[in-house]
């Protein structure tokens, strides 16, 4: 085990993976995360502000959430450094090594209850509070600002995908099944703008969550069966591998605390957890959210929520 690194939380996409020996490799290195690839998928090891996710190995730092954060070239965990999973024990080079199954298991809680009243009016409360808070980047402003100017090179292509995907949601989610203009628009979305997740892949992201939290399974099923093979050739793996989870109901904890309160009402959250999306990503956590306020609004439009 690696001095100062103690594994304390496993996502169940990564637990899964770790059951699988191989070889491994570094993808991504940022100051707070490392993403690896190994046989089974991908993997992001992270410090505990980080946040628990699907994909997420958080590490508690010895000297607490104040400690400095890990200096990963040192561990020699570097871009393209080789390694390997063995026995659920994930190995970088000759200094970085962790024993993560023992960690606790991170799952996320069961979608909060809602109504067409409680529902509509967080929405409303959403728009109002996310507007000023809207990254320069990505997509929010196209949907949160509508007569904000000017949008980045990325929200100006996809203004229209966004537009038909809005359109077409209210009938997929009544019927269950994408159509013809759904699936084009989601298809051309997949790898829409910079990163190692583009906001269009976080868009969709939020559509496929939402979706869930409606308990229109069967709708995120068949667009993911529509778009999947896609995916390897439209966008980077580690977004992929988010989509993939997304579309299993599963993302990061602070998104799905986020529809939680959403769906409950409980307005006075609402502004903390939106600027715990603002801090994910340069615009990905706002880019996720366009996916679930879209799909949410639709299922308001589609007449599908019911008090439960």
């Amino acid at each position: 085990m690696t001095v100062g690194l103690t594994p304390i939380s496993i996502g169940p996409v990564a637990a899964e993976i770790l059951h699988h020996d191989g070889d491994v490799e570094v993808v991504a290195v940022f100051e707070r995360c490392v993403y690896v690839a190994a046989p089974g998928g991908h993997v992001c090891i992270g410090v505990e502000a980080l946040g628990s996710g699907p994909l997420n190995i958080l590490l508690a730092l010895d000297g607490g959430v104040s400690a400095p954060l890990p200096e990963w070239s040192r561990l020699g965990v570097t871009r393209e450094a080789k390694g390997t999973i063995a026995n659920g024990v994930i190995g970088i080079g000759d200094d970085f090594s962790l024993s993560p199954l023992a960690a606790a298991r991170w799952q996320p809680p069961p979608w909060s209850a809602t109504s067409r009243t409680s529902l509509g009016r967080s929405l409303q409360r959403i728009r109002s509070l996310a507007a000023p808070m809207c990254p320069s980047e990505g997509l929010s402003r196209l949907v949160l600002m509508p007569s904000a100017t000017p949008l980045d090179r990325t929200a100006q292509a996809a203004a229209e995908l966004v537009r038909t995907l809005a359109v077409a949601l209210p009938a997929a989610l009544r019927s269950g099944t994408p159509n013809g203009d759904l699936m084009r628009a989601a298809t051309l979305l997949i790898g829409l703008g910079p990163g190692l997740t583009p906001s269009g892949d976080d868009l969709l992201g939020g559509v496929f969550l939402a979706s869930t939290a409606l308990q229109c399974v069967s709708l995120r099923e068949a667009l993911w069966q529509a778009i999947e093979p896609e995916i390897g050739l439209l966008t980077v793996d580690v977004s992929g591998a988010h989509l993939a989870a997304a579309a299993d109901g599963l993302g990061a904890a602070s998104v799905h605390a986020a529809i939680n309160a959403i769906l409950a009402g409980t307005d006075a959250t609402l502004p903390g957890h939106l600027a715990a999306l603002a801090a994910i990503g340069h615009s990905s956590g706002f880019d996720t959210l366009v996916g679930v306020v879209l799909t949410l609004e639709a299922g308001l439009d589609a007449g599908i929520i019911l008090a439960r």
